[in-house]
């Protein structure tokens, strides 16, 4: 890890990520058909981080608790790879001690005893050494900084590792550049600066323009699956992932399942960090 401490200096405003008003799309003010106010956009966004970013973030000016950048990115959404320097896995949570080169910080991860594959990723990643991707929420308990992880995987190869410092600095001069556009309105240019270098994974619950409702019992867990299988088998193929209307069109055949209910379930997975968006709000891959 320490090659990567020496060879990317990446600080605290060196990368973005996420628009400030969802490039075009709806808004956060506006209501989604079930009259629940849509998110916007900035607090779906995922932004690849460096733990020394994280620890040199400070809170956001908008005064709810999240964190921003130097350069006003908020931190809402962030994802990581590091190793594994301990870990401490309990039966409903798994704490572990991430250094990426630039720094070392703690990762926490509840875990739902119920769900078996959830405690086989906790096996595979709470190993010491092991690499692992992070997607998750920066939180400060009484000034210290941590990130509490919807999601913490083993990487399949090292080359997650390069990727994800490449999406670090484009993310970065993605948002820089947009910033720089005279007369731009703020968040106004197409896809934000969280969309990842070479379609990667950078923006998992952007979704600004959908209506949830999170999933209940019955049909609802069958079409969560469902969707999840889906975009899954269809998103392997391709480095930009699938898109909603073919989750839709794939999904809805024969009646069982509306619509609406296939959006909604789309945006409960991309807020849990089980889908990311790729090169748009409305294209998407796995979390894995």
């Amino acid at each position: 890890m320490s090659a990567y401490g020496s060879g990317f200096n990446f600080e605290g405003g060196d990368a973005g990520g996420g628009g400030d008003g969802g490039g075009g799309f709806a808004s956060g003010s506006q209501n989604s058909p079930n009259n629940r106010p849509r998110k916007s956009y900035d607090e779906q966004t995922l932004i690849p981080v460096t733990v020394r970013m994280v620890l040199n973030s400070q809170p956001a000016i908008s005064g709810d608790g999240s964190f921003q950048l130097s350069d006003g990115r908020e931190l809402h959404q962030v994802k990581l790879i590091g190793a594994v320097r301990s870990a401490d896995p309990q039966s409903t949570a798994a704490t572990y001690q991430i250094e990426d080169g630039t720094g070392i910080i703690e990762v926490k991860e509840f875990i739902n005893e119920d769900v078996p594959s959830m405690i086989a990723a906790r096996e595979e990643a709470a190993q010491e050494h092991v690499y692992v991707c992070i997607i998750g929420q920066v939180k400060d308990y009484d000034n210290k900084k941590s990130i509490i992880g919807n999601s913490v995987r083993k990487i399949e190869s090292m080359n997650q590792l390069t990727h994800h410092m490449l999406e670090v600095a484009y993310s970065a001069e993605k948002y820089k550049k947009a910033d720089q556009i005279v007369g731009a309105p703020q968040g106004g240019f197409g896809a934000p600066a969280g969309v990842g270098f070479g379609g990667g994974p950078v923006g998992k619950n952007a979704m600004g323009g959908m209506g949830m409702a999170a999933p209940a019992a019955g049909g609802a867990n069958e079409l969560q699956q469902t969707v999840l299988q889906f975009v899954r088998e269809h998103g392997e193929s391709s480095d930009e992932g699938v898109n909603i209307a073919q989750v839709i069109a794939g999904t809805t055949a024969g009646g069982r399942f509306s619509e609406q209910e296939v959006r909604d379930i789309v945006e409960h997975l991309a807020t849990e960090g089980e889908i990311y968006s790729t090169i748009d709000e409305n294209t998407f891959k796995v979390a894995e």
